[in-house]
């Protein structure tokens, strides 16, 4: 990861138009850096772990 800080407002609202969940999808910062994302709905949550490359450039 580069030392850049990421503009977390902007990949949640960027991450969450572009997965189409059904249900909500919740983001958590645990860390700098670390991000918890918890999914309501499972099938999601699937589909979404195993869309590829996992990269989001600010």
């Amino acid at each position: 990861m580069s030392g850049e800080k990421v503009n977390r407002e902007a990949m949640y609202r960027v991450l969450k138009s572009l997965w189409f969940t059904k249900e909500e999808a919740n983001f958590v910062a645990l860390t700098d850096g670390v991000i918890l994302v918890n999914f309501g709905n499972i099938d999601d949550r699937r589909r979404i772990l195993n869309l590829t490359p996992w990269l989001f450039d600010q």
